[in-house]
């Protein structure tokens, strides 16, 4: 079984404790359940694309979008005060500059990597805001044990690595270099398992 392949499957872990603890979630983790749920849509949409021979970058565009507003709206929840404006005033800017690079850079048939590489800064520094408030109101007493610090720090590993992946991808998708690709399904899969996590750990502080 090959990486991609256990990458794929790997969102059937965060979806499986979404739907058993559905009814004890808060508004956060629901939006990040349906931010899992858009994934498996997506995962089921690029197979059969890929299987049928045809592009499904275009769903890699469309899910960008998604992306960029789900983790926005899961991070206005977190944060308080001024920097909730901060991350709305962001997420416009990200939905702009995403219209105007579909328009004149990158058509939805070809990889998306602009709008992917200013969404993640964009996500980077919405953990950051969050890692700040945090420690600086030092509310919480045993971090370990809040699930949004692990989603942000894993989110974080994610984030990170793939901008490198994303940066290049042209590159990549020129030279056929899968190695790039291979790390893309580690994250992933991480990711993932940091869903679960989170899910997992936030359903059971809500009780």
């Amino acid at each position: 079984m090959t990486l991609s392949i256990i990458s794929g499957f790997s969102v059937l872990l965060p979806l499986t404790i979404a739907l058993l603890n559905v009814k004890r979630m808060n508004k956060t983790l629901l939006k990040v359940s349906a931010f899992v749920l858009m994934t498996v849509l997506l995962e089921i949409a690029t197979f059969y694309l890929v299987s049928q021979g045809q592009n499904n970058l275009y769903f890699f565009h469309l899910f960008t979008y998604f992306e960029g507003i789900i983790y926005a709206f899961v991070f206005i929840d977190l944060l308080k005060g001024s920097l909730k404006n901060v991350v709305r005033i962001m997420l416009i800017c990200f939905l702009v500059f995403s219209i105007i690079n579909s328009v004149f850079w990158e058509s939805p048939i070809v990889f998306n990597s602009n709008q992917r590489y200013l969404g993640g800064i964009f996500i980077i520094s919405y953990i950051f805001f969050y890692f700040i408030q945090t420690f600086s109101e030092a509310k919480i007493q045993k971090i370990e044990r809040d699930p949004y610090f692990w989603m942000c720090s894993i989110l974080l590993i994610y984030t990170t690595g793939t901008l490198f992946v994303f940066i290049l991808a042209d590159e990549i998708l020129t030279i056929e270099n899968f190695q790039y690709w291979d790390l893309h399904s580690v994250l992933n899969i991480i990711l993932n398992c940091g869903f679960a996590l989170t899910l997992w750990m936030g359903t059971r502080k809500l009780k």
